[in-house]
């Protein structure tokens, strides 16, 4: 499980680092982290990303030869948009900030519902910077402006930390019992909620997803980008097993309908995992001797899950009604256990169908139906 947790950190640090080289404006670690990024879209089969953005990083490496003024403001910074000069780290990308941009237009005195008048469109377009301008000017005159604002970043305020510290402990508690990096009970992976083990093959194959995106991610820069391969040729997915591989699917025909399942054979290796745990008290002698192995109850519900129609009620009724006896003697009168032939005591009950009797109840008393449950459920004296 260490081995996958250092994994996932990985790829959650690669995010990180492109997300900082954004807010930063980091030319450098914008191109690094995105080249890092193409091992997951290779892996995860990303395809348009896989197949689009090593081509994207392939022109912007050569703008440094070809265009060096262009990437000496690339590396000012200037391939991002800086909404506060004086806030750090507040930078956003170009189609983000275009998104800001659209929504300032499509809002209250702006361009929705004149889209369809050029002229209109067009005066709207030349006056909307003046507009601005003097809007900026009224604001510093009243000073209402940023120079009354904090100066610190919003993730830094008071609420913001308390609620991230909050998060922070809440997954400490979860992960602590699943023993992530320290010492284990078991050499197996397992899934961290419902501690189901993780097959041999699956595990191999959850490891291997950084060694194959590379692998995927190199091959397609030689072929393609570096080579004669047509670029835009069709990709193949990566087939890889993940832990959503670990039960197989079983297809059950049920009358005109199929129905696909998911089992797995790893239920005792399950049960051994929750016993060792530290979040769970698991008899297993009491469960392997009482329970057996399945998915569901046998005697109530069908394989795939569906619980049995109660439509045999009748056949009840007809046991109970031969268990009658005619000569009128006490079936029951005391609570003393049946004797059978061998010499050994056996105890019998009674099951009384609830809604038989609210119907009876309900019914009218000359009804055969009526007469017939009286009959069933009447005592000794016979009452119908």
């Amino acid at each position: 499980m260490y081995k996958w947790a250092r994994m996932y950190m990985r790829q959650d640090m690669t995010l990180l680092q492109f997300q900082r080289a954004i807010r930063e404006g980091n030319w450098c670690l914008y191109l690094s982290s995105m080249e890092k990024l193409c091992t997951y879209f290779f892996a995860y089969n990303r395809l348009d990303y896989a197949q689009n953005i090593p081509e994207y990083l392939a022109h912007m490496h050569e703008l440094e030869t070809t265009e060096p003024d262009m990437w000496q403001e690339f590396v000012n910074g200037d391939f991002t948009i800086n909404t506060s000069n004086a806030v750090p780290f507040t930078r956003i990308g170009i189609d983000q900030a275009m998104e800001h941009l659209n929504k300032a237009t499509k809002g209250q005195g702006g361009i929705t519902g004149i889209t369809s008048y050029p002229a209109t469109l067009f005066r709207f377009c030349l006056t909307a910077p003046e507009l601005a301008r003097l809007s900026t000017e009224a604001e510093h005159l009243i000073a209402a402006s940023n120079s009354t604002t904090t100066m610190h970043h919003h993730c830094l305020s008071q609420a913001k930390v308390a609620r991230q510290e909050r998060a922070i402990a809440q997954l400490k508690t979860v992960l602590a019992p699943c023993k992530l990096f320290g010492p284990s009970d078991t050499i197996h992976m397992f899934k961290l909620m419902s501690k189901e083990i993780i097959a041999p093959n699956v595990q191999e194959s959850i490891f291997s997803t950084e060694q194959v995106g590379k692998e995927a991610f190199r091959k397609f820069v030689e072929e393609r980008v570096a080579g004669n391969g047509n670029l835009w040729a069709k990709m193949t997915k990566i087939k890889l097993l993940t832990w959503d591989a670990v039960a197989k699917d079983i297809k059950l025909k049920i009358g005109s309908e199929v129905m696909t399942l998911k089992a797995t054979s790893s239920l005792f290796a399950r049960l051994l995992v929750i016993a060792r745990s530290s979040r769970e008290i698991v008899d297993l002698e009491e469960v392997i001797g009482r329970h057996e192995f399945a998915y569901s109850n046998r005697a109530l519900m069908n394989p795939e899950g569906s619980i049995h129609p109660t439509n045999d009620k009748s056949k009840v009724i007809q046991m109970l009604k031969d268990l009658v006896q005619t000569d009128r003697d006490p079936i029951l009168e005391e609570s003393t256990p049946a004797t059978t032939d061998d010499g050994e005591t056996s105890q019998t009950c009674l099951v009384v169908d609830g809604m038989a009797v609210v119907q009876e109840l309900m019914a009218p008393l000359g009804s055969s139906q009526s007469s017939t449950t009286w009959k069933v459920f009447s005592n000794d004296h016979g009452k119908q």
